[in-house]
């Protein structure tokens, strides 16, 4: 995954989600520290410290190189720490540790739950008959256009694959039916060789009414969707 950040907010965005990160690893830290100075189990918190740095050091590279395997982590992080919360018994001070590092994570991965950062893109599955994508038209900045798919709409962005390998900061024309959209190219990434490129695109809303034709925009993404998934579930069925 190839990400460059040309815009302010994406770059706030970002710090945020690195100073959640290191934050919650901080709480976590802090819980052992609170048994391990009580002596209790010193060798087993050491040992626990050790294994904690170790998924951290993991877990930030998941962010840093924007794998999807984040999320595998994150759920992970997150159940272990509410069966802790549930079943453990632990000191009043450890569940509220436990409990703000859990609140944390769920920040994190919220503002991470983003098509620039992970586009949810059905890359399994061959048969574009059932593929709900949007078929959309492309005029790069050249004049160029392109025929492309729209996909995963979320928060004013999209996944937008396309087998033209743009450059990431690339401004974009999008149409769909009589509708245009304008917008920049944030981030890129390519699951395979010969599979599209998934370019994370951010949308140009500058007013009300641009917003409102996005908004009829995701309404007729999501019909595409669940006539696709029906048709398909039919076509199984019979």
């Amino acid at each position: 995954m190839r990400i460059t950040i040309t815009d302010w907010k994406l770059r706030q965005e970002l710090d945020r989600v690195f100073v959640l990160h290191w934050t919650h690893f901080g709480l976590l830290c802090l819980s052992i520290l609170t048994s391990f100075i009580k002596f209790e189990t010193p060798i087993y918190d050491l040992v626990l410290l050790g294994l904690l740095i170790t998924f951290y050091r993991l877990y930030y590279l998941t962010i840093k190189k924007l794998f999807y395997t984040f999320w595998t982590f994150s759920i992970v992080l997150i159940l272990s720490l509410v069966g802790k919360i549930v079943f453990a018994e632990i000191s009043q001070v450890q569940f509220y540790l436990y409990a703000l590092a859990v609140i944390f994570i769920v920040m994190e991965m919220y503002i991470l739950h983003n098509p620039i950062y992970y586009p949810i893109v059905s890359w399994w599955e061959y048969d574009f008959r059932y593929r709900h994508d949007l078929k959309v038209t492309v005029s790069t900045e050249n004049h160029e256009k392109i025929k492309g798919r729209l996909n995963d709409l979320r928060r004013e962005s999209a996944g937008l694959q396309l087998f033209e390998d743009l450059a990431i900061g690339s401004k974009l024309d999008v149409q769909y039916g009589e509708n245009k959209f304008k917008g920049e190219i944030m981030s890129k990434r390519r699951y395979s060789v010969g599979r599209p490129w998934t370019y994370g695109f951010k949308f140009y809303l500058e007013n009300a009414e641009e917003k409102h034709v996005y908004e009829e925009l995701m309404l007729s993404y999501k019909n595409e969707k669940l006539l696709k998934t029906k048709d398909k579930f039919k076509k199984t069925t019979s």
